[in-house]
């Protein structure tokens, strides 16, 4: 945070009149801006930012490579349940590999034990099938 983005929250918990309140305020008004802004994605703490400021922290290219497809968070969603983080990172990459390629990509790696490979490629073809017909 910078110190021009803390005086405007000086002027607004002035405004409210009360410290807390003010924090209340400005994540009310930063989740509806996140609401408004799903397709992208945004932290919160940048959404914040951007209330604070009164403008985007993203140039506008830089907000488009920030689009986010329903199949992205369809994939976060169902990776979101598995807590092998090198499965998720497998399934993650060979999914990108697989939408550059227009087909789907096995996920292969000689370091990983082979039941992790199996999961991803279960994980993957899950998706992969769920959202490519």
């Amino acid at each position: 945070m910078e110190i021009k983005d803390l005086q405007a929250f000086s002027e607004i918990e002035k405004a409210c009149g009360n410290r807390y309140i003010a924090v209340q305020f400005i994540s009310d008004i930063a989740r509806r801006l996140g609401q408004h802004t799903k397709e992208y994605q945004i932290s919160e703490s940048k959404l914040i930012e951007w209330i604070l400021t009164g403008q985007c922290p993203y140039s506008r290219s830089q907000l488009e490579a920030r689009r986010e497809s329903p199949a992205d968070r369809a994939l976060d969603d169902l990776l979101c349940w598995v807590s092998d983080e090198s499965v998720v990172k497998l399934v993650r990459k060979f999914y990108k590999q697989s939408i550059k390629q227009r087909h789907l990509v096995e996920c292969f790696d000689e370091k990983l034990h082979p039941s992790r490979i199996d999961r991803a490629n279960i994980l993957l073809r899950m998706h992969w099938y769920s959202t490519n017909n």
